[in-house]
């Protein structure tokens, strides 16, 4: 579970996160208590590499994204995010069923992801600067910006990117 997980807040942060200074370094923590315990400094300027530690867990590719068994169609993901951008800051998705609570908003300049799950307790809090995702879907035809995403995220406000708990488990994003 948090190995997927992982996977997902790290192709979205690197893909895709105050004060007033643009970021200059991006840290990642992961504690899971008893086994590993990550720490990881990188400069802005070799963030892009920290992609190719993600492995067969998220892939993109032909116009998609692939996070474990899911596709993300680029061009649908373009029309989504042009209409979230065009309604400004609002809340657009909040499910709450037996398994977890789910909520989707963009407040402030930033995309808002936070979901909670009943079972077990864990929670994943992601923001990432609306730029951040302009540059990312800036690409031609089904191409992702990668590039241009982590440019923009490097001009990024310092602060949390990415939170996920998992019981004791702990995953941390965050720009310096």
């Amino acid at each position: 579970m948090l190995t997927k997980t992982l996977a997902i807040v790290l192709s979205a942060s690197f893909a895709l996160a105050g004060s007033a200074r643009a970021a200059e370094w991006i840290h990642v923590a992961i504690d899971k208590p008893g086994e590993t315990q990550v720490k990881l400094q990188l400069p802005m300027t070799l963030a892009g590499t920290a992609l190719a530690m993600l492995g067969d867990q998220a892939k993109i590719e032909s116009g998609s994204i692939r996070v474990g068994n899911q596709d993300m169609d680029v061009a649908r993901l373009r029309e989504t995010w042009k209409a979230v951008r065009a309604a400004g800051d609002a809340q657009f998705v909040s499910i709450a069923d037996q398994n977890a609570d789910v909520k989707l908003s963009t407040k402030s300049g930033s995309l808002l992801v936070d979901v909670k799950e009943h079972a077990g307790g864990s929670t994943v809090h992601v923001i990432l600067p609306n730029d951040v995702v302009d540059a990312l879907l800036s690409g031609e035809d089904n191409q992702l910006a990668i590039d241009a995403a982590l440019t923009r995220l490097a001009t990024s406000p310092k602060g949390d990117v990415v939170r996920v708990e998992n019981g004791e488990e702990r995953v941390h994003v965050w720009l310096e």
